[in-house]
């Protein structure tokens, strides 16, 4: 079966001269117009995923459904697919519903990106929304590998909520009132401090990514038992003692219940959904 002959499964209902229009107009979308009559076993990985495309868009629908298209290629194959996909939604605009169980391939090519949590949606919004404003605590420990922690909200004035870290006492952007609430951090959030002001903490571990040191630290706070990390340009040894500036964060309320209380819980799969 042949390029074109593959497009043109679900054509069979549109006249010959008809059918080789929308295949033609396929393939060009795709980028393939001069593989009409290769076969199969010539394509790359990513040109057959572009004549799926292609066989998908033939019949223009309102609606596409991608269920892990990138899953079988290589790291820099997929790059190239994901810029696929956003110049032809951005050309036809139609509807592109992107499954995925990579986050990185959700905020590259949403519009709107729903997470799932145990069968429910749990929050759906723009990649921006989500990273900053997490609706739950699952939400913001699983997009960017956020950090939960236990805090009490003292007082929420126009957005931003007061609380004690450590012996610190901190105002950051939040939704939580007075009471109970998670403060939800992740790398970007901190820094290390040079000067003796901050927030005290020990490294625990440390590993070397994407050109800095990704330091584990352990706060000196009672209530903060889970390690934070923090980039730094040069290593330090477990057991080093830093100190920690807080640049930014989000605040949530603790409503309590099983769900919050395991900040280990199964990852959530993001649906991504790319509107027309």
């Amino acid at each position: 079966m042949t390029v074109a002959q593959n497009v043109a499964f679900g054509l069979n209902r549109l006249s010959p001269a008809d059918r080789a229009a929308r295949i033609t107009e396929a393939l060009q979308t795709v980028g393939l117009d001069g593989a009409a009559a290769r076969q199969p076993h010539e394509l790359s990985g990513g040109q057959r995923q572009r004549v799926a495309l292609a066989r998908s868009l033939a019949s223009r629908p309102s609606l596409i459904l991608l269920d892990e298209p990138l899953a079988n290629l290589d790291a820099h194959l997929r790059q190239s697919m994901l810029a696929e996909f956003r110049r032809i939604h951005q050309s036809l605009g139609t509807t592109f519903v992107f499954v995925t169980h990579d986050q990185n391939e959700a905020m590259a090519i949403a519009g709107l990106v729903g997470v799932m949590d145990r069968g429910r949606m749990a929050q759906v919004a723009p990649p921006q929304e989500l990273f900053d404003r997490p609706a739950t605590p699952m939400v913001a420990r699983f997009v960017g590998e956020g950090r939960t922690l236990p805090v009490t909200v003292t007082a929420l004035t126009h957005g931003r909520a007061t609380l004690r870290l450590g012996d610190h006492l901190v105002t950051l952007p939040g939704s939580a009132p007075p009471g109970p609430a998670w403060l939800c951090l992740r790398q970007r959030d901190l820094a290390l401090s040079t000067t003796s002001a901050g927030l005290g903490a020990q490294v625990i571990d440390l590993r070397f990514e994407r050109g800095d040191y990704i330091l584990s630290v352990l706060p000196d706070a009672p209530d903060l038992t889970e390690p934070l990390e923090v980039r730094s340009p040069t290593p330090a040894a477990p057991g080093a003692r830093v100190r920690l500036t807080l640049r930014s964060g989000w605040v949530m309320p603790r409503a309590g219940g099983a769900a919050e209380a395991a900040p280990d819980c199964e990852p959530a799969r993001p649906l991504e959904r790319t509107q027309g």
